[in-house]
């Protein structure tokens, strides 16, 4: 959508880092424990998995913004040519 838009997406925040870090670690520690431990901690478990999902939630909302901001922004350094950026290094190539 942003790209029909003809608009520059953005690369990724310290949240979204952050929030799939988080769900990898819980993936792993709630895995180990009960795959490897025999360990069923229900309570780390849901805690694991709650302060993932409220960072995944709140890693999302934050994209949302910025989504919304580059779709309705009008600066230049927004925008995006596709066919002029790919002549462009088509060119360096050759260089």
């Amino acid at each position: 959508m942003v790209l029909k838009k003809k608009k520059r997406p953005t690369g990724s925040k310290w949240y979204g880092k952050v929030a799939t870090i988080l769900f990898y670690f819980s993936f792993v520690v709630i895995v180990s424990l009960k795959g490897f431990f025999q360990i069923e901690n229900l309570a780390v478990t849901v805690t694991l998995l709650s302060v993932t999902a409220a960072f995944m939630i709140y890693a999302f909302i934050q994209y949302f913004k910025i989504f919304l901001q580059l779709l309705h922004s009008t600066d230049p350094k927004d925008a995006i040519d596709l066919k002029a950026d790919i002549r462009a290094k088509k060119s360096a190539k050759k260089q």
